[in-house]
């Protein structure tokens, strides 16, 4: 299990090499204790 609030996410750039191409990036992050609340303090 990572600390999520210390993790950096990113995705790197696309270099085409045609006229096509595309990305799609889906980051998902489970929390405890509730969604885009702030954490409780014992999580921390």
């Amino acid at each position: 299990v990572l600390n999520d609030a210390k993790m950096i996410h990113e995705t790197t750039p696309i270099q085409p090499i045609g006229s096509y191409g595309y990305r799609d990036t889906l980051v998902v992050t489970f929390r405890h204790n509730g969604f885009q609340e702030p954490p409780h303090r014992q999580d921390q």
